[in-house]
């Protein structure tokens, strides 16, 4: 299933990097798309957790607080 350009109204981007994974959310507002909200994480790509994954849901789960969504 893909997504047309004009029902794609919400991006989630991620930033992995060594230390912090950072997550932002960008809404269509209008005729444009904003970035609206940003979430970071410790990264886990090191022990005990060795699974990147977790840091990026993690960066979600502030998105998730902080939009309300």
């Amino acid at each position: 299933m893909t997504a047309s350009a004009q029902s794609l109204s919400v991006i989630i981007a991620t930033d992995c990097g060594s230390t912090t994974t950072k997550a932002i959310l960008i809404e269509k507002l209008g005729n444009e798309y904003r970035q609206t909200y940003r979430g970071e994480a410790p990264t886990t790509v090191e022990a005990p957790f060795e699974d990147v994954t977790r840091g990026v849901l993690n960066s979600f789960a502030e998105l998730e607080e902080l939009s309300g969504r």
